[in-house]
């Protein structure tokens, strides 16, 4: 008798659907999303695969067009067997940020990005994306993924960064696709839960502080937070550090 592989695929996955559910997982600390981007996808699976080998609590959330378009096969391959989520599956997109130290936009999509940076969040990936911002839980965003080779060429790709720096400029960390394991793990390391001796500037362009970076360097007892010469603080990180007693010092 033949062996139906696609079955056997499909009941391994509701039963990590249904393990995720029943160990109340579905509050990971790392959050990956994963839209229908258009570019190459197989070095961010192989990020994902290096943070899950390093961190506990991770998962991964497709969107309802990524359902569609993405292999599950290909993901489980490069990344390992991730749990995987699914937004038709999600009740309310604030739940997944109860215990979340991290999400990480890890394959964008245009659209996804430009709601985002817009401020509206009309689908789950944006709604998590908007609140993980809004509450100062850190966001790293890839780079790449989004756009197919010949799109980066076209006025869309102008576009697509144009939104970009609108996110950074909102406190996400944004980083090309080979260091998007690096930056998530740098976060892990500033928030405790994955100790290491990761800079929490690792992974990044041009590195952006954020209230929630503020509120940790208070948190610890420190009074002067260091940051590089290059760095961005946002107002609300500025704002934050002031009223609490906390001195920016930016490297030279």
């Amino acid at each position: 008798m033949a062996v139906d592989y696609e079955r056997i695929r499909r009941l391994i996955e509701e039963e990590i659907r249904r393990q995720l559910r029943k160990e109340g997982a579905t509050s990971p600390k790392v959050l990956f999303l994963v839209c229908a981007g258009r570019g190459e996808v197989e070095a961010i699976y192989d990020q994902i695969g290096e943070v899950a080998r390093k961190a506990e609590g991770v998962a991964v959330l497709l969107s309802h067009s990524a359902e569609e378009v993405f292999n599950l096969r290909g993901l489980t391959a490069r990344a390992g067997e991730v749990p995987v989520l699914r937004a038709s599956e999600v009740g309310r997109p604030e739940a997944l940020l109860e215990e979340a130290k991290v999400v990480c936009l890890a394959v964008p999509s245009l659209n996804t990005v430009a709601k985002v940076a817009t401020g509206i969040e009309d689908s789950v990936p944006s709604a998590i994306l908007g609140l993980a911002i809004g509450r100062g839980v850190p966001v790293v965003v890839c780079q790449e993924g989004a756009l197919s080779e010949r799109e980066m060429r076209s006025p869309r790709a102008m576009l697509f960064r144009r939104h970009l720096s609108a996110l950074s400029m909102q406190g996400a960390r944004v980083v090309p696709a080979s260091q998007l394991a690096r930056a998530v793990l740098g976060v892990l390391a500033v928030s405790g839960s994955n100790p290491g001796p990761l800079s929490p500037w690792a992974g990044r362009g041009r590195p952006v502080v954020t209230e929630a970076m503020v509120l940790e360097a208070i948190g610890r007892g420190e009074k002067v937070l260091r940051v590089p010469g290059s760095a961005i603080v946002t107002p609300l990180a500025e704002e934050t550090a002031k009223l609490r007693g906390l001195k920016i010092e930016r490297a030279d």
